[in-house]
């Protein structure tokens, strides 16, 4: 479930949005494991959250996205 502010103006809840489905396309188990290990360090679990696969999920979400909006236009 992702929570949007009620403050948050269009563009940046499309960008929470597109973030956040990359995340959940992206997601693998080594992130679930970082999350339950109690001496993380956060710039690793940051490092593991943001990676190549994020990345190219994220890519992907925007292209969907500007297709709906070309295809609106």
């Amino acid at each position: 479930m992702v929570l949007l502010n009620d403050e948050m103006g269009e563009p940046q809840a499309v960008e929470v949005l597109c973030h956040e489905w990359a995340h959940a396309l992206a997601w693998n188990f080594a992130v679930d494991r970082l999350i339950n290990a109690p001496d993380t360090d956060p710039v690793a679990f940051e490092r593991a959250c943001h990676d190549e696969a994020w990345g190219c999920a994220y890519s992907r979400v925007w292209r969907a996205y500007l297709d709906v909006i070309r295809e609106a236009a």
